[in-house]
């Protein structure tokens, strides 16, 4: 396995903003890579996997692979890398405006390196945020003496603008401008320093009163962000326009680019949830040939609202989650630094770490259902017998108070699938809780569950049965549609079933379901096998 290919190919498609097909890339070579030794190589490719998740909004996934380069680091010893890793985890956490964690781990990575230019700017980013204007100048004064020592022009010239934005928030527009001239000097400069550079230069201006400099150098900016055509520019650019507008007292300027700028802040808000239902309404539109009107718009209309719906509920609910993950990994890994927890102590937050990371696993649930276009199903060899285990565990306490037996009937030859653990475990257990429920519906006493594996041929049989209620012949060909439910709608959305399906197709297996003889239903998964 040439590693150094595969980093270059993952980094090409980086740069070229070309994510899907980077991380398509990723999951050609992910099980082959995660059986190579670890090397600096091997972690630089975890750190870009990272990034192509960081770049497609999953900040989750992008933070597991950035502990997996951590760990990598740490064994072989690569501080350097270590450091970027480290800097990397804090750019995630200041994502997710956790400022203080995100500094926590800028600094480990500055002690892990501390010509780290990239975590240093960081943290002075970090200590602007907080009016921490001292403390930043002092970082970017370093950052930019080091790359002086480097010779590094773009860091140069990064560090250039930064001191300058520092100067203007301290309300020093002369000094500022002085930082930002030097830009011009620069043969080196990045397209996004050289716009934040003139828009320093506009801000000061402005300061200054000076409106006709300012108006000419917010003129060039705006030509930088068309040129570029980027959103986060034009973010910049129309904000500054308010301010210059309501400065001047031309106040239907202001109502305009007020107008612009709010249009903007929507699109950088919505981008990823309006890409994702366009690609729907796009399927569908192909679809339509071959479906009746009716049901397509029916359909779609469901699928549209789905979007929207995971997108506000996902996002509530992982602010809170997030807050108990953090938190909980910040005392262990403290603890692991400097044993500070009572051994029960470390226990119960260990506890707390787990439930926390299983409840973010079932969020994705939703979210992953209108996402999957963006999502990578990871490569993984799963023992299913293992895997029912495990689900088990979650489920048998519900299982034994609901008086419910339960039969397994597991392979001896415990067979192995490709797929996500994860996914293998939410499937039992949503096919278990369906089963729960129409056990409870019943209404008998000999209540019973039987979950089977076993091999056929080349495939891997999955079988979970139940002799409840069963399932009306005419709900047969709906019951794995979104948003349909044969339960109430405080019992269920109708998005289990939907889901399973997706998790399954995406494994390169079947699922389908009948009645049994006597009563009850039967749940058949078949899944590729992977042979030893």
């Amino acid at each position: 396995m040439d590693l150094k290919k595969i980093n270059e190919l993952i980094l090409d498609h980086i740069e070229k903003g070309e994510i899907n097909s980077g991380l398509e890339i990723v999951q050609n070579n992910l099980r082959e890579l995660e059986s190579v030794e670890n090397s600096p190589i091997k972690a630089q490719i975890y750190l870009n996997i990272g990034k192509l998740y960081y770049e497609s909004l999953q900040f989750d996934i992008a933070l597991e692979y950035y502990h997996i380069a951590l760990k990598i680091c740490e064994e072989i010893n690569d501080l350097q890398l270590a450091s970027g890793a480290l800097s990397n985890i804090g750019v995630i956490y200041s994502a997710l405006e956790l400022s203080d964690k995100a500094m926590e781990y800028y600094r480990l990575s500055i002690e892990k390196a501390p010509d780290n230019i990239k975590a240093i700017n960081n943290l002075g980013d970090k200590y602007m945020d907080t009016q921490q204007y001292e403390k930043a100048l002092d970082q970017f004064e370093t950052a930019h003496r080091i790359a002086i020592e480097q010779n590094d022009e773009l860091q140069i010239a990064d560090s250039i603008v930064n001191i300058g934005n520092v100067q203007l928030m301290q309300n020093k527009p002369e000094e500022a401008l002085g930082y930002f001239a030097r830009i011009d000097e620069r043969k080196n400069v990045s397209a996004r320093t050289r716009f934040f550079g003139l828009l320093g230069k506009a801000r000061a201006y402005l300061k200054l009163s000076r409106h006709q400099e300012a108006r000419m150098f917010l003129e060039e900016t705006l030509r930088e962000a068309q040129k570029n055509n980027n959103y986060e520019m034009y973010y910049f650019v129309y904000e500054l326009y308010v301010s210059y507008s309501k400065e001047i007292a031309d106040w239907k300027s202001c109502y305009e680019y007020s107008q612009k700028f709010y249009e903007i802040k929507e699109k950088l808000n919505q981008r990823t949830i309006s890409q994702r239902i366009a690609e729907l309404e796009a399927a569908y539109a192909i679809e339509r040939k071959q479906m009746e009107a009716q049901k397509l718009i029916e359909r779609s209309a469901r699928m549209a609202s789905i979007g929207v719906m995971t997108a506000g509920i996902t996002h509530e609910i992982n602010q809170p989650l997030n807050a108990i993950v953090i938190n909980a990994d910040g005392l262990l890994f403290k603890d692991n630094r400097d044993k500070v927890l009572p051994e029960d102590y470390r226990a119960s937050i260990e506890k707390i770490f787990l439930a926390a990371q299983r409840v973010d696993k079932i969020i994705k649930h939703m979210r992953t259902f209108w996402n999957t276009g963006n999502e990578v199903i990871m490569n993984q060899t799963v023992y299913l017998n293992k895997s029912i285990e495990d689900a088990l565990s979650l489920m048998n306490q519900q299982i034994r108070s609901h008086g419910i037996t339960l039969i397994k009937n597991f392979s001896p030859q415990n067979p192995a699938i490709c797929g996500n653990k994860v996914h293998i475990e939410q499937i039992i257990i949503n096919l278990l809780t369906n089963s729960i429920q129409a056990l409870d519906d019943a209404k008998k006493q000999d209540k019973s569950i039987i979950i089977t594996s076993k091999v056929v041929n080349d495939q891997v049989l999955l079988e979970i049965e139940d002799n409840g209620t069963g399932l009306k012949n005419e709900n047969m060909d709906k019951i794995f549609d979104p948003m349909y439910s044969t339960k109430s709608p405080q019992d269920g959305m109708g998005l289990g079933l939907a889901i399973v399906q997706n998790y399954i197709t995406q494994m390169k297996g079947t699922i389908s379901c009948c009645n049994k003889d006597a009563e009850g239903v039967i749940f058949s998964i078949t899944l590729p096998l992977v042979k030893e």
